[in-house]
């Protein structure tokens, strides 16, 4: 019962992000070539462009501010 009642918050948490992540759009200026190669560096999220890498420390932070920089969180 407990194992299913998991299964249903999981099932609940992955929905509302998916549905949070699919209601922003990127959109950059001319120094940005490749906008969705700013997906490796964050997402988008009600805050804005918000840090999540798994690279190496100096290039996730160097890859964040530059898109952070240059791109923007637009609501759909």
């Amino acid at each position: 019962m407990l194992s299913a009642f998991l299964n249903m918050i999981v099932i609940s948490l992955a929905a509302t992000a998916t549905a949070n992540a699919q209601s922003y759009t990127l959109e950059c200026n001319d120094q940005v070539q490749v906008p969705s190669g700013c997906f490796d560096y964050g997402y988008c999220a009600g805050g804005g462009f918000i840090a999540s890498c798994s690279g190496q420390a100096s290039d996730c932070q160097n890859g964040h501010s530059f898109c952070f920089a240059n791109c923007v969180c637009v609501r759909n």
